[in-house]
């Protein structure tokens, strides 16, 4: 095969991984109970969508009525992380071949991560967890 096909086939990439993220981090919870015992959670990208939620209840001091951190929790930040792992995708396929190889295992790894509910209330003790941070904030 061509390198021209190869990085034909390859500019898809970085937006199917950001959109995998998305579903993974912050779409999956509409699809399953939040408060279900046998709803599971993608630890890494919830975790890394739940950022939001924490890092904007520590600048706009925690109020379970604040909308603001709604705001910045549910809209801003999942689409800011969301641009964010594209061009950080971008970045990783233009790279040389052993960052792509380390980039897509990484990438792999966090997608085959999942827990249960009760393991993601213990880990949201400590972590943002974007699931329970939703679900907390309404």
């Amino acid at each position: 095969m061509s390198k021209r096909a190869i990085g034909g086939s390859l500019r898809w990439l970085p937006l199917f991984m950001a959109t995998s993220a998305a579903v993974l981090g912050v779409g999956m919870h509409p699809y399953s109970d939040p408060f279900s015992a046998s709803a599971v959670h993608n630890l890494p990208w919830e975790f890394f969508y739940g950022l939001g939620f924490y890092i904007a209840g520590f600048v706009f001091h925690p109020d379970a009525f604040n909308r603001t951190i709604g705001i910045i929790g549910y809209l801003l930040w999942p689409l800011l992380a969301t641009v964010l792992v594209f061009f950080l995708a971008r970045i990783a396929i233009r790279s040389s071949r052993p960052w792509r190889i380390v980039a897509a295992g990484v990438f792999a790894a966090s997608v085959m991560l999942w827990i249960n509910h009760e393991r993601a209330n213990d880990i949201a003790r400590r972590w943002p967890i974007f699931t329970i941070y939703a679900a907390a904030n309404f």
